[in-house]
């Protein structure tokens, strides 16, 4: 579900721009994943040559083999940081604000042997 975050008057016409509102519609995407990977490496890409110099972030890649408990607490973790930065969101160039980027995809693998071979 979506809800209006911003109007802007752009080449005459009105942009409108849009946030999820309760989280992110992409949460439980399954059909085209991997289509919807290559956007968010895209995306990814053309952010990290955005990124403010001096700046914290936070990087991490990883494939492990965990408990089902342990994938099911961070997986819930992971979107609630995620909701929370949704919800968040203020109009663009809010006084006092700062432009975030955050791309996250985590999911269960198949268990054949994949390039990390673990």
């Amino acid at each position: 579900m979506a809800e209006l975050a911003d109007v802007r008057v752009r080449r005459g016409g009105r942009e409108r721009r849009y946030r999820a509102a309760g989280g992110t519609p992409l949460t439980e995407q399954r059909d085209g994943f991997p289509l919807l990977a290559e956007a968010l490496a895209r995306s990814l890409r053309e952010r990290a040559g955005r990124r403010r110099a001096g700046e914290e972030g936070v990087t991490a890649d990883a494939e492990l083999w965990v408990e089902p408990e342990l994938w099911h607490d961070v997986r819930g973790r992971i979107l609630a940081a995620i909701v929370d930065l949704h919800e968040g969101a203020a109009a663009p160039r809010t006084p006092g604000t700062i432009r975030v980027g955050a791309t996250v995809a985590a999911f269960p693998l198949t268990e054949s042997t994949g390039p990390a071979g673990r």
